[in-house]
């Protein structure tokens, strides 16, 4: 069997790829789901329209995602007292407990995944990626790639952005409209 010569671009790019689904993949519920919940323990009850407006999501698609985790026994919707037409959303003590463990979880699984590189080790990666990704910003207009973990690229298609690879959207607009976005601090 040939054995083909991969450049060191190569190299790397497949490790981000492998590092970044093992950062994001096996938590159990679906990222929208998460969301969802880490955004109401965070910011408190609020309305459906609210929720809908700030993750820029179509009202159908939310429902679904609601659906799930409300039999799932982690939020309780109801009737606004005010506006009937208004459907509130509360986070019920098994969607807090649920949050909870996830930021435990995630705690232990970034000490696991760094575990072998020092602090030092760690802060010299993170400005190494920092340089990387600054210079494919520029490459794409501006367009924040670290908002989610399927990689540079840029381009049009959908909203204004191309698909490349794999049938994924390099946009952060995309993972918006499906409840996917990456943002540190909605992991935590």
């Amino acid at each position: 069997m040939e054995q083909k010569d991969f450049s060191v671009e190569d190299k790397i790019i497949h490790q981000i790829r492998g590092l970044s689904h093992m950062a994001f993949h096996g938590g159990g519920r679906k990222m929208g789901q998460m969301r969802i919940i880490k955004i109401l323990y965070k910011k408190g009850d609020m309305s459906q329209k609210e929720l809908q407006e700030l993750l820029e999501i179509q009202p159908g698609s939310l429902s679904e995602i609601l659906n799930k985790i409300e039999g799932d026994g982690l939020i309780r919707r109801q009737k606004n007292e005010q506006d009937k037409r208004q459907i509130d959303l509360e986070l019920t003590e098994l969607g807090r407990k649920t949050v909870e463990e996830s930021k435990q979880k995630k705690a232990d699984k970034q000490e696991e995944l760094f575990k072998n590189l020092s602090l030092e080790e760690r802060e010299q990666l993170s400005s190494l990626l920092d340089k990387l990704m600054d210079g494919w910003k520029l490459k794409c207009n501006g367009e924040d790639l670290g908002s989610h973990g399927h990689g540079a690229g840029c381009g049009k298609g959908h909203k204004g952005f191309e698909h490349r690879g794999g049938g994924h959207h390099k946009c952060k607009k995309h993972h918006k409209h499906h409840g996917e976005e990456h943002h540190p601090q909605d992991l935590e």
